[in-house]
């Protein structure tokens, strides 16, 4: 997968639901980077190993430009 590429195959709306879980869960610091993964599957458990893997990676990849929008 191209980083840079949304999950297609979530709605706007859940894949939304998923990028907040991870934004709270990072701000949190419950569990580290290490973990996410797993932890984002435990919550979302519709999703596929490799899904959530794609969700992360995506979450990773648009943190910095998702983050200055917020600030904004």
């Amino acid at each position: 997968m191209d980083k840079s590429l949304k999950p297609d195959f979530l709605r706007e709306a859940r894949l939304q639901d998923c990028l907040a879980f991870l934004d709270k869960l990072r701000k949190s610091g419950v569990t580290n980077m290490f973990d996410v993964r797993q932890t984002l599957r435990e919550a979302f458990p519709d999703l596929t190993t490799k899904q959530t893997a794609e969700v992360v990676a995506y979450w990773m990849h648009t943190f910095t430009t998702r983050a200055h929008k917020e600030a904004s």
